[in-house]
């Protein structure tokens, strides 16, 4: 068994990077529909990440249960104080490359569509921001995925109990 934990160096340029990118989009999409943009600062906004930050976390819970087929009670949820994050885990579960990809990527996908989707109806530059960061937000789950995909299909892998990271079982 091969203990994998994520390099935070190279999940905070992750974050970075696609932070920017995904804001340059968001305004590009938002310049492309209305010729007249403006930034105001929005409660709503920050609700939205509030509750994003929840779903977002159910999402993986979700994943786990449907898409990498662990049983419920495996599935827990938790603060690290650490690292100051949520998260949710499925301890003591065997789960294969494609269950564990989906699960890590589910949230980022339905979340990102479903703010993008915003965009279409305001033009608020500020959502712009708050689209770039839900996407930035997946960016430890995008690098998990990455180093996931470079396994062979069979590989098995089990969440890690402590730390941003998994077990590689071959």
């Amino acid at each position: 068994m091969k203990e994998v934990i994520v390099d935070l160096k190279k999940v905070n340029i992750t974050y970075i990077s696609s932070l920017l990118i995904s804001f340059v989009i968001s305004f590009f999409i938002q310049r492309k529909i209305y010729n007249h943009l403006f930034f105001k600062f929005n409660w709503i906004g920050i609700i939205y990440i509030a509750i994003i930050i929840v779903i977002h976390e159910g999402l993986h819970a979700l994943g786990f249960i449907i898409l990498a087929k662990a049983p419920r009670d495996k599935v827990k949820f938790g603060f690290h104080k650490q690292y100051f994050t949520p998260y949710c885990a499925c301890n003591d579960c065997l789960i294969t490359k494609f269950g564990y990809i989906s699960t890590l990527l589910l949230p980022s996908v339905i979340l990102g569509i479903v703010t993008v989707i915003f965009l279409f109806f305001t033009n608020n530059i500020f959502w712009s921001i708050i689209c770039g960061w839900v996407v930035a937000s997946g960016s430890g789950d995008y690098y998990m995925a990455y180093l996931v995909s470079k396994y062979e299909s069979h590989v098995k892998f089990m969440d890690h109990p402590k730390e941003p990271g998994f077990f590689v079982l071959e």
